[in-house]
């Protein structure tokens, strides 16, 4: 059976909602992960900050602050991947040890050795990545995940992709004539879901760079997903950072390296990451800690606000 026939196989069951909890809990994400971005950039050093055109237009809009952040990402990206792949030892080595956090939060991300220094890559954050469109077409998170703890390892990205940390799978050929969907009423709406859907996958499954689906155990720096969110009085030491790569671009043999790939066709690599980077001098011994930003409506008992400096 071809994939558009079990997609459409699938869609007669139906998918629509949305979830109000997950539209407020992005939108605190969002908002924070904003803030440090603009804190984050004024600590990169960039070149063209001298220039009378930087400093009367671009410096001021939050879309070039985010390109101009995840472009220097990106870069570090690439260069620790090279220096993987080349067998070069990195400036840096993390290790997982008991977090310091508490009893209860379990694993932690601790910098092993090295010095990092605002606008280093610190980990790279792993997993399958479900995109808006396939989302949608599912019914939203809530309802493909009815589970919170089936969202403990998720990030969002601005640009609605999704990476679950624990790296499951949603194949369609294993979902077959099921799968958990809300009730269809045959709209509009859904036909476009639908099409969106029906378009991404058709130009992963002809275009896609394929992967191992194990391949995460060749980079030592894809378990960004072990930090936790800091303690009482504690700040947070790293952001996350939307990067895209361009595998048209780049060097073949780093393929094996991105921690990425897609949830609904897994042996095909991810364009899209995450990446931590360094908002302050970590030092060999610290704890990596990443500001969760959930809202008040979504949040654990256990949640503290991170300390915002």
């Amino acid at each position: 059976m071809s994939l558009r026939n079990i997609v459409n196989k699938i869609f007669r069951l139906g998918s629509q909602t949305t979830a109000t909890s997950t539209t407020r809990t992005l939108s605190s994400i969002e908002r924070r992960r904003q803030e440090d971005i603009q804190k984050l950039d004024a600590l990169i050093p960039n070149p063209s900050e001298t220039s009378p055109e930087h400093q009367t237009n671009s410096s001021t809009t939050t879309t070039c602050i985010h390109e101009r952040v995840s472009t220097h990402a990106l870069q570090q990206t690439l260069h620790l991947l090279a220096q993987i792949q080349t067998n070069h030892t990195p400036d840096h080595q993390l290790s997982i040890q008991n977090s310091l956090v508490g009893d209860s939060s379990g694993d932690g991300l601790f910098l092993e050795k090295g010095t990092l220094h605002p606008g280093s890559v610190v980990a790279l954050y792993p997993g399958t990545a479900l995109f808006h469109e396939e989302i949608s077409f599912f019914g939203g998170v809530h309802h493909m995940f009815p589970e919170d703890e089936e969202m403990d390892w998720f990030i969002h990205r601005s640009d609605g992709v999704v990476i679950d940390g624990l790296g499951k799978t949603h194949e369609l050929n294993a979902i077959g004539g099921g799968g958990n969907m809300a009730s269809s009423d045959g709209g509009d709406t859904e036909g476009h879901a639908l099409a969106e859907m029906m378009d991404k996958l058709t130009l992963l499954q002809t275009q896609g760079t394929s992967c191992m689906p194990d391949q995460t155990l060749n980079n030592p720096f894809a378990i960004a997903h072990k930090a936790n969110h800091p303690h009482q009085g504690i700040p947070a030491n790293v952001v996350a950072v939307a990067i895209d790569y361009c595998f048209s671009t780049m060097n073949p043999q780093l393929f094996p390296y991105i921690p990425t790939r897609h949830a609904i066709l897994p042996n095909v690599l991810c364009e899209q990451g995450i990446t931590f980077v360094a908002s302050r001098v970590i030092e060999a011994g610290d704890e990596i800690y990443l500001d969760y930003a959930t809202s008040k409506e979504s949040r654990p008992e256990w949640y503290n606000d991170a300390v915002r400096t």
